[in-house]
């Protein structure tokens, strides 16, 4: 962490930066995430991505990593989100299907295969393994594709389900760094 005021680097415990004495967090010269210096009306770092204000949309402050192991642990979360959003669609996908015609129960059983699959991937990215840029870089007709049909098969829920794993494919292409 480094000195909002001096530019610096602080022990985020510090009540005042060493360097310049000013309170920690306090100031707008410089980044506290990289050091480098900032525009003081900007509302993120040019040098690093990282939110430099707190009034900084959560789509701001959540798309850029600020490390290898966080932008893993980060995507290992997305994906367990992913697995289980598509477990509650294939539950009431299945229990429509019971109560209408038989349908629903098989797209239903294609989303159980779907929450596995991406259950299965969340915990493969805890070794932060090769090739996971190239992996989502592959999905991008896919997920398109996959969004239609999901609009057109599963309503409306289905279409926010495949548009979280857009966002998440969002992620790994803005944190390329971090994934290839």
């Amino acid at each position: 962490m480094y000195c909002k005021n001096c530019g610096k680097e602080v022990n985020e415990n510090q009540a005042i930066c060493l360097n310049c004495g000013v309170k920690n967090g306090v100031g707008d010269k410089y980044c506290r995430h990289c050091g480098s210096e900032v525009n003081p009306q900007a509302e993120i770092c040019l040098n690093c991505g990282m939110a430099i204000k707190n009034n900084v949309s959560i789509h701001q402050s959540s798309i850029k990593a600020g490390t290898r192991e966080e932008a893993y642990a980060k995507l290992a979360h997305y994906e367990k989100i992913s697995a289980i959003v598509w477990f509650v669609i294939a539950g009431l996908q299945i229990i429509i299907g019971i109560f209408s015609y038989y349908a629903p129960i098989l797209i239903g059983l294609w989303n159980i295969y779907a929450g596995l699959s991406r259950l299965k991937y969340s915990k493969l990215l805890e070794g932060t393994p090769e090739g996971v840029y190239e992996y989502f870089k592959k999905q991008g007709t896919s997920n398109i594709v996959f969004l239609v049909l999901n609009i057109f098969l599963g309503g409306l829920i289905g279409g926010i389900a495949a548009g979280f794993d857009i966002y998440i494919r969002k992620y790994v292409m803005d944190n390329e760094e971090f994934f290839n």
